[in-house]
C-alpha cells in the first residue's frame, strides 16, 4: 500500500493526477483493484474514516 501511495503523491506532484484523485482515478492510472484505490484515497487525505 504504501507503494501505491507514494507513486500517487509523485504523479499528483508532476500533474498526472489531480490533487485530490476520486478513487476511481487512482484505481485507473495505479492499475488497482477498487477497494485498494479507496484506501490510497485515503491515506492522501490523511488517514481513513475507519475505526479499526
Amino acid at each position: 500500500m504504501a507503494a501505491l501511495t507514494i507513486l500517487a503523491r509523485s504523479l499528483i506532484a508532476s500533474g498526472d493526477l489531480p490533487a485530490t484523485p476520486s478513487a476511481n482515478a487512482l484505481r485507473q492510472v495505479l492499475r488497482c483493484g477498487m477497494d485498494t484505490a479507496r484506501q490510497v484515497r485515503d491515506e492522501l487525505r490523511g488517514g481513513d474514516d475507519r475505526d479499526e
